[in-house]
């Protein structure tokens, strides 16, 4: 839900959430509502937040871990990207990268995605898009001919190269 809160569902009457969203996230007094939301923890016990090596949350739908009570949850008023995903394609004397994703992973937020791309040891190409009115963050390379030069190509023209 959308709506704002003070208060969690039965927590009180002055601008609780309703009972189908009972948990209010994010508000503090005197400077922001909250947003009501239908849950915010799971019952995966964890000792590490979600892509940690050992431990971890698995689900990149509660991805935090509470160490106090060793279970996962998410934190409505944080933004994640939802299941991004890449892919690269090679053709002829052209590399492309890009990076994909379905949107934010709660209503109303905004912010910027940055992809690094690292070309030996002599560049990196970094690229922004803004996940809530964008759809992917793209690199395109492209070969010099006649040399082992690549060229970031991504915003047309340009002449950074580099060495390969």
């Amino acid at each position: 839900s959308n709506s704002n809160c003070n208060q969690d569902y039965g927590a009180g009457n002055s601008n609780p959430c309703p009972l189908e969203y009972p948990n209010c996230v994010g508000f503090e007094q005197g400077v922001s509502w909250g947003r009501c939301f239908s849950s915010t923890t799971n019952s995966e016990v964890c000792d590490a937040d979600y892509g940690a090596t050992q431990g971890p949350c698995t689900s990149q739908d509660y991805p935090l871990c509470n160490l106090a009570t060793n279970k996962c949850y998410r934190d409505e008023s944080t933004c994640f990207l939802k299941s991004p995903w890449y892919d690269v394609a090679i053709w002829g004397d052209l590399v492309t990268i890009n990076l994909h994703w379905d949107g934010a992973s709660s209503p109303g937020c905004s912010g910027t995605v940055k992809l690094d791309v690292s070309v030996g040891t002599d560049l990196t190409i970094q690229k922004t898009a803004d996940f809530s009115t964008e759809s992917k963050v793209a690199v395109l390379l492209a070969a010099q001919e006649s040399s082992s030069l690549l060229a970031d190509k991504s915003n047309g023209d340009s002449n950074t190269d580099v060495n390969v």
